[in-house]
């Protein structure tokens, strides 16, 4: 039998969660964005195999699980997306 705790865990870990705001749809690009470099990197320096197929397995598994928890915990996910905005054009200028 399950309880309602395990319940309330198993809805949020299995329904669909769009991007609430668009930050949260340029938080998804963007990690999106930065694992499809670091893959684009892999491929260019790996010779084809066995380790370059896992590494970019890899990739594809961190940046779902990195969705994830930004899709799973917009709120704060979004917050956490603008401060490093804000940090990054800080730098800048």
């Amino acid at each position: 039998m399950i309880n309602e705790k395990e319940r309330e865990d198993l809805r949020t870990r299995f329904k669909h969660h769009p991007p609430a705001t668009d930050a949260a749809a340029n938080a998804f690009g963007l990690v999106r964005g930065e694992c499809e470099s670091l893959a684009a990197q892999i491929v260019a320096l790996c010779p084809d195999g066995r380790e370059k197929a896992l590494a970019l397995t890899r990739i594809e598994e961190a940046m779902f699980w990195t969705n994830a928890a930004i899709a799973r915990n917009q709120p704060d996910a979004i917050e956490r997306f603008q401060k490093l905005k804000e940090d990054a054009q800080a730098s800048q200028g």
